[in-house]
């Protein structure tokens, strides 16, 4: 079982390592670089300017301490047909899942060690803590993420109701007294997280139930679906069908072109539809525009939010430009009474409507942060003319480039 997990985690890596070039592709490292700078710059200029020994110094690293714990799912890598193959290996499935539980330990305490790191200035220096014992609780909370990965391995197994609901509150207890430890600076709170991590660690290994294939299964396609969620904001993902959703909220925008439509071609309205429709786009100008009004509260330079906006204004265009190929294979395009010699002219029309809406989005922000000066006018007006020159010069010469 174990040679079964290891060679089902090299295709794994193979296929995630395809999907990570794609998504760190250079124009993406080149924004997340300066992203980067910019959020270190201000997070070392805020540390000059912070009073010492503040109250809520705890909760906000408590809070900031506990996003980290959140990421790492149990990686199990089963599928459908492992219900019919392997349901006779029950008694080895233990052996499936050590190494499986390493590996899915690998990022999250990656991320709890990278945190602790960058959050040390302001627990040693503002908080006035002890490096001793935040590097307690720092294990404390790996400890802690080492047991949640043990929770997520006994829930796939067929155990009683009552001992289900042992194991669901066991975990945030444990959670609450280890981030009152740092909120408090209270020691009997980390002994008490501490003590709650053993006696559940001690009751797991007395629950012995089969294991649930059915469950199991369902678990590991929904965290597959997360990940390749997260990789369709960038580029296409084959492994994930995407969903059409009924959302009748956005019906006002059809109709709109119903009324118009001897001026709009039945290109036009069928991309628009598309965009609207389709979660994998609609989703993907929805959450870059939200990225970048994060991005705008972060950074304090309307200069910075500058080339940080045209950044994603650019990148939003560059993974909308599947749309326009998004019909070529469907015969009844094809044969539809219309003529299909202004479909480039079609989509530049949206393509420039779509990030002319998501640069009205980042205007609106950058007034309500910085007022109304020259310097924010002035960044708002070359947001404006970079999309016109992306649609107009860029989306030309790539998708003849293509052709």
């Amino acid at each position: 079982m174990k040679a079964l997990y290891q060679t089902r985690l090299k295709k794994n890596l193979v296929k995630q390592f395809r999907y990570l070039q794609l998504v760190f592709n250079d124009h993406f490292l080149l924004a997340l670089i300066i992203g980067m700078g910019g959020l270190l710059f201000w997070y070392a200029d805020v540390m000059k300017r912070l009073p010492n020994n503040q109250w809520y110094y705890g909760l906000v690293v408590s809070v900031i301490l506990f996003i980290p714990y959140l990421f790492g799912k149990l990686a199990t890598f089963l599928d459908e047909a492992d219900q019919q193959f392997l349901w006779a290996k029950d008694d080895e499935i233990m052996d499936y899942f050590k190494p499986a539980k390493q590996y899915s330990l690998a990022l999250p305490v990656f991320f709890i060690l990278l945190i602790s790191v960058v959050l040390l200035p302001l627990v040693y220096f503002k908080m006035s803590f002890s490096l001793i014992g935040y590097i307690i609780i720092v294990m404390g909370l790996i400890t802690a993420k080492i047991l949640n990965i043990e929770l997520q391995t006994k829930k796939q197994f067929a155990i009683a109701q009552s001992y289900r609901k042992v194991i669901v509150w066991s975990q945030p207890v444990i959670l609450l007294a280890l981030i009152g430890s740092i909120y408090l600076f209270s020691p009997l709170l980390l002994i008490v997280a501490v003590v709650g991590i053993i006696c559940s660690r001690v009751f797991l290994n007395t629950v012995h139930v089969n294991f649930d294939w059915r469950q199991a299964v369902q678990v590991e396609s929904r965290r597959q679906e997360l990940i390749y969620a997260f990789y369709s904001l960038f580029t296409d993902v084959k492994e994930r069908t995407a969903k059409i959703k009924r959302r009748k909220y956005l019906d006002f925008t059809l109709d709109l072109f119903v009324k118009d439509s001897k001026k709009q071609s039945p290109q036009f309205f069928l991309l628009k539809r598309t965009l609207i429709r389709n979660p994998e786009y609609l989703n993907l100008l929805v959450r870059m525009t939200a990225f970048a009004l994060i991005l705008m509260v972060i950074l304090d330079n309307s200069w910075f939010t500058l080339i940080m906006g045209i950044f994603i204004v650019f990148l939003t265009g560059y993974q909308l430009l599947p749309l326009y190929n998004q019909y070529d294979r469907h015969l009844m395009y094809f044969v539809m009474p219309f003529d299909s010699t202004n479909k480039f002219q079609s989509f530049k029309q949206l393509l420039t409507q779509a990030l002319l809406l998501e640069s009205l989005i980042l205007s609106i922000g950058m007034l309500i942060k910085y007022g109304v000066a020259v310097n924010v006018w002035i960044a708002i007006v070359s947001v404006n003319i970079f999309v016109i020159i992306f649609t107009y010069g860029y989306l030309s010469l790539k998708l003849k480039a293509k052709k």
